[in-house]
């Protein structure tokens, strides 16, 4: 399996729920997305897994994860790929952020 790209960056999006008249409308933001591993011009070997290290750091100033009736801040894993011979695909995997005592955060994964 042959691919372009392979890419995976750390999402932050912040979504807000309003009434415009009677309707319900939802917006979502991408507020921060940070790039932790590119690969190009990939060779997979199938039923292999691809294997990979790389580093995944919170933004120091980045917003814990967060969910009320009207707003929400929703962090992920975004996984892009561009095969060369089908369509591109993206997956997404959903991480939650605490918020630390001393300013600083840490992930489900911790």
């Amino acid at each position: 399996f042959s691919l372009n790209s392979l890419q995976l960056s750390l999402v932050c999006e912040e979504e807000a729920t309003y009434y415009q008249g009677t309707d319900v409308r939802m917006e979502t933001k991408v507020v921060s997305k940070q790039q932790i591993l590119r690969r190009e011009q990939l060779e997979l070997e199938a039923g292999s897994p691809f294997v990979a290290r790389a580093v995944l750091a919170v933004p120091p100033n980045a917003v814990h994860s967060f969910q009320s009736a009207h707003n929400a801040v929703r962090w992920k894993l975004l996984v892009e790929g561009e095969p060369i011979t089908c369509p591109a695909f993206v997956r997404n995997f959903p991480v939650i952020i605490y918020p630390n005592r001393n300013g600083t955060h840490t992930t489900a994964e911790d």
